[in-house]
């Protein structure tokens, strides 16, 4: 499953640009046209620009994944790079409207530095 899925609209920086914009604001839960904006305050408009077309890319939107599970791929990334904080905290919101329940997980597994974390989390969602 490596091949270039959608090469040719992929290849295209507009399209690519809009898609990353999508991905972004989905992520941050923003209106999508609110989001370059957003982006341009946090990092600056040029990173930006590469934030989107890198995010635009057939890696983020190829099929073989459904929402659902690039969510727990990105918040096990994040926790085995022992992130945590708000960035940890907008993608574990993402993942519940993408359908994960997190009463179902158990964090006792996880190191403590994550633990903490999800568990603090899990207080200010209830």
């Amino acid at each position: 499953m490596n091949e270039i899925v959608d090469g040719d609209r992929t290849s295209d920086p507009a399209h690519r640009r809009d898609r990353g914009i999508e991905a972004y604001a989905r992520i941050f839960d923003v209106p999508e046209k609110d989001m370059p904006a957003a982006m341009a305050r946090r990092v600056g408009q040029v990173f930006a620009e590469e934030v989107f077309l890198a995010a635009g890319g057939p890696a983020w939107f190829h099929p073989a994944l459904a929402d659902r599970e690039r969510s727990m791929l990105i918040i096990a990334a994040l926790a085995a790079q022992g992130v945590a904080g708000e960035r940890l905290d907008r993608h574990v919101r993402l993942a519940q409207r993408n359908g994960i329940c997190l009463d179902t997980y158990r964090f006792d597994s996880l190191d403590p530095f994550f633990r903490i974390s999800a568990r603090s989390r899990l207080r200010i969602a209830l």
